[in-house]
């Protein structure tokens, strides 16, 4: 079944039989999963901004951000295109291979990727939401770290059954706070503190990242501020301005920055306004 092709900044026209439908399709196989792009390239957010990260991008998202800027791996559509290897900074023009992926060919391939570089980057799990793979993942995940990787799970933060299953192997939990005023989609808070109970229960590495835009609501930022701070008022809060809309040459853009800084200083001692590093570097 073809599904419509998702823009950055519309609502999904899809309806939730067919979101249920990615979510069974994304978690039903231990051997194998649908990936969209595996590469080399610089991390562009958060507290590893800058590093040298090898990306692997897995096909399937529950959810419909309306900022999202991966809109091709939201669905199941485009998989039949294959997976796309390399771009960033690896050589060489990217080629693609077919899905779904073995978790066999999937550590040949990360070993491919990393060889030139001489070590053994983080891997920066991302998407879609990885979570969906997770009978997948508990394979895959101890074998990366048996190869020398540390592990960075990139996740909308809702998935807490999922995230108990491979929390051990993640070195550190990148979770987006989905504000609806800017993301569309429903309150998640509830799921947000379950979610953030079990990666500090597992005495894991935390960043949360929070994207605002023009129309963020400072009340739902206030909430979910107390909600991380509830858990830990020390843990790295990264305000991401959104790439597109939220210009610090508008001065009303500008004021909405530091109104949103006050507000998540008023109760966590760690305060970023980092912006996706990448886009201004013009690498994936």
């Amino acid at each position: 079944m073809s599904r419509p092709v998702i823009l950055a900044g519309e609502r999904s026209a899809e309806p939730p039989d067919e979101i249920a439908a990615i979510v069974l399709a994304a978690s039903a196989s231990a051997t194998s999963a649908d990936l969209t792009e595996i590469f080399v390239s610089v991390q562009g957010e958060g507290v590893v901004a800058g590093q040298v990260h090898l990306f692997l991008r897995f096909a399937g998202c529950d959810l419909r951000c309306s900022y999202c800027d991966t809109p091709g791996s939201l669905g199941l559509d485009q998989v039949d295109r294959g997976v796309r290897i390399g771009g960033g900074l690896l050589r060489g023009q990217p080629r693609r291979e077919p899905n779904p992926v073995t978790q066999e060919r999937l550590l040949q391939l990360v070993d491919e990727a990393v060889e030139p570089l001489g070590h053994r980057p983080m891997v920066a799990l991302t998407g879609g939401e990885p979570l969906l793979r997770t009978p997948y993942l508990v394979e895959l995940l101890p074998a990366l770290r048996a190869r020398g990787h540390e592990i960075l799970l990139e996740t909308a933060g809702t998935r807490v059954e999922n995230l108990e299953r491979v929390v051990s192997w993640i070195d550190l939990v990148s979770m987006d706070l989905k504000l609806p005023s800017v993301s569309g989609e429903a309150d998640l808070l509830g799921a947000h503190r379950a979610f953030l109970e079990v990666a500090r229960n597992a005495d894991r590495r935390i960043q949360v990242k929070v994207v605002i835009d023009p129309r963020l609501d400072l009340a739902e930022l206030e909430r979910g501020v107390r909600l991380v701070a509830e858990q830990d008022s020390t843990l790295p809060f990264i305000l991401q301005p959104e790439f597109r809309s939220l210009r610090t040459t508008d001065e009303a853009h500008r004021d909405l920055i530091r109104e949103a800084v006050s507000v998540a200083r008023a109760r966590l001692t760690d305060v970023r306004v980092l912006p996706q590093l990448h886009k201004y570097l013009g690498m994936l």
